[in-house]
């Protein structure tokens, strides 16, 4: 969704044959995708005082003192801390597994609700005997302060804070409803696109996030009478539960999992090692649990053991296997210079499978530059990946802060495990996917690795 929203903007500029430079920033923000409203962030500050100077006003005017000013800040604070402990309880009872989960409404729900029930909860024993003007004047204090806050740090987004701010301040002197309902539907207007952003951009990675839109709408409303709060207590305690036991994945939300092939020699002319790898991670990050089925499949369940694919992948299920007739990559030194503090060393990398995708890992402890065709290269976790290659291979050069030989791994990945015989195994963990498992990322792979010192 991001790459058409990307093409949009970028044919929207294309098509625009005037001056698409602005003399400053913008905030802006759409209504209901109606109408674009916008001012120069410059002016972001004075409207943000401006707010929180009626606020002030109101407050004073009204003699809005006490214990009860501090309920809507506290509340929110507790909210937060809530969608923390919550979201950290579904983790640890696995229904959390994912950020992205093939249902998520009882989590999202649950999360929510238990920072709803906190911030009500809070709020309701410090506004015991609820007053229409501290209320007010408690909540839109924060907002102001927000505002102000915002306009100086990160005045792209102070509109979330601003704009309610100031309509809450307008709203004066009209009814109490008009006074409680106008604010509350413009918070909900603003704050309600974030909430469905927020899950499609990171899951439920972060349980403050998913709670902090409705957290803000809820510091709008009044304190929830008793009955109330025992009645969320107990619609919490049921969300939990349908969290729990939701799966986390289906056919149409299936489980990140890919089937590895890798086998690793070393130029010492030691025998070749294989190993076939259940990887269910999504980068660095572990995907739930592998498939049991697709860990069965590996064999004899005493030899299946924990390896990494790579430096600072997560630790995968994986088994030794026979190895096959691969021909390693290969670096083929062109140039060497070496003084009492460097060792320079130019060097092609080509792989001898005619794989697209080539790499090295870089020794731990050891600073290093690297340079891929004259262009400077920046490892990750030790490992630098250079995908595209062709059949002659890339140049690079490695320099080094020392002047000793110095040991390192190079690897060539190719699409797909090799389904021959001689690798079985591979084939069978492929079989053993199920239809809420897919390959993803690069999918299978198979993975030929070389030690060498050079």
């Amino acid at each position: 969704h991001h790459g058409e929203q990307a093409l949009a903007m970028i044919r929207s500029m294309a098509d625009d044959a005037g001056d698409i430079h602005g003399s400053s920033d913008a905030v802006w923000f759409d209504v209901m995708a109606w109408r674009v409203v916008s001012w120069p962030a410059s002016r972001s500050m004075w409207l943000a005082m401006l707010a929180l100077g009626l606020v002030i006003f109101r407050a004073v005017r009204t003699r809005a003192f006490g214990i009860e000013m501090t309920a809507t800040v506290l509340g929110l604070m507790s909210a937060l801390v809530a969608a923390f402990l919550t979201g950290f309880m579904l983790r640890k009872i696995g229904a959390l597994d994912v950020p992205w989960l093939a249902y998520p409404a009882p989590a999202i729900a649950a999360i929510v609700g238990g920072a709803l029930l906190a911030f009500e909860r809070v709020v309701s024993l410090l506004d015991r005997r609820f007053d229409e003007a501290k209320h007010w004047a408690s909540t839109w204090l924060m907002w102001g302060v927000a505002s102000v806050a915002t306009a100086f740090a990160v005045p792209g987004v102070s509109f979330l804070f601003i704009v309610p701010t100031l309509v809450a301040s307008l709203c004066v002197g009209s009814t109490w409803r008009t006074i409680q309902l106008v604010p509350l539907a413009v918070v909900a207007l603003l704050w309600a696109p974030v909430s469905l952003l927020a899950y499609d951009g990171l899951g439920l990675s972060v349980p403050i996030v998913t709670a902090l839109p409705f957290a803000m709408i809820a510091t709008t409303l009044p304190p929830a009478k008793q009955h109330r709060w025992t009645i969320a207590a107990t619609l919490w305690g049921i969300l939990a539960i349908a969290a729990w036991q939701a799966p986390a994945f289906s056919a149409s939300s299936p489980q990140r999992v890919n089937v590895v092939f890798q086998q690793a020699s070393s130029s010492d002319g030691s025998a070749p090692q294989a190993r076939v790898f259940v990887d269910a991670s999504w980068g660095t990050q572990t995907w739930s649990t592998p498939p049991e089925a697709m860990v069965q499949a590996l064999g004899d369940a005493s030899k299946v053991h924990l390896a990494r694919i790579r430096s600072g992948t997560p630790l995968a299920p994986s088994i030794d296997v026979e190895p096959i007739a691969l021909p390693p990559p290969t670096i083929a030194v062109i140039s060497k210079q070496t003084t009492p503090s460097r060792r320079l060393v130019e060097a092609r990398l080509r792989s001898a499978r005619g794989a697209r995708t080539v790499g090295l890992v870089l020794p731990e402890g050891r600073s290093t530059t690297v340079h891929v065709e004259g262009q400077l290269a920046t490892p990750k976790d030790r490992t630098l990946i250079i995908r595209g290659s062709d059949t002659s291979g890339v140049m690079m050069t490695i320099e080094f802060e020392d002047s000793e030989s110095f040991p390192i791994a190079v690897f060539d990945v190719t699409p797909g495990v090799i389904l021959e015989q001689d690798a079985a195994v591979a084939a069978r963990v492929v079989r053993a996917r199920g239809p809420i498992q897919t390959p993803s990322q690069e999918g299978d792979f198979a993975m030929v690795v070389h030690h060498l010192e050079i």
